[in-house]
């Protein structure tokens, strides 16, 4: 895996908790058009005051809407989200600290290179050291992802998410 492949990867890495929340979002505008607590339906009988069966009124809703196939469709995208967030932090907290904390302020946090400069414990670099350093890590972390099976899957999952900030203008913290 090349240096800017594993770049590439930090930075879809900080764009899956965005990513999350609009799913979220999403989740909850579905579940607005579906739920019946925003009016109490009768159940159609004369005189009657109880309400009528909402859940069998949601399940219609659902159905005819075709929510039930979208809310699946985001319990699987959310479920590979959170699957190659959590293997790529694994493979972060595998290399050295200094490296890993530089790639976590810099790409997850967002900070600038002063920011990250100050908020360094362990040691006190110039901001060219640091971009040295962070070079250093990605070729360490980029050396850990080789080894990852579905690395493949995942940079494109990354490649893709990097095509779509840039159809969008979004920018990532980790750009200079």
């Amino acid at each position: 895996m090349k240096l800017a492949e594993a770049e590439m990867v930090m930075e879809y890495c900080a764009d899956i908790r965005r990513k999350r929340r609009a799913i979220e979002r999403h989740r909850a505008e579905l579940n607005d058009e579906i739920s019946g607590i925003r009016g109490m339906n009768m159940d159609g009988m004369p005189r009657g005051s109880q309400p009528g069966d909402s859940t069998a009124a949601m399940a219609c809703r659902m159905e005819a809407l075709g929510i039930a196939e979208e809310l699946k469709s985001l319990d699987k995208e959310e479920a590979s989200l959170r699957a190659d967030e959590a293997l790529i932090l694994e493979k972060l907290r595998s290399i050295h600290s200094v490296h890993s904390e530089i790639l976590l302020k810099r790409y997850i946090y967002g900070y600038t290179w002063e920011q990250v400069k100050r908020t360094l414990w362990t040691a006190r670099y110039s901001v060219p050291s640091l971009k040295r350093k962070r070079n250093e890590a990605l070729a360490m972390l980029a050396e850990k992802l080789e080894t990852t099976p579905g690395k493949d899957a995942l940079l494109e999952r990354a490649y893709n998410a990097r095509e779509a900030r840039k159809g969008k203008g979004w920018q990532t913290s980790g750009q200079e």
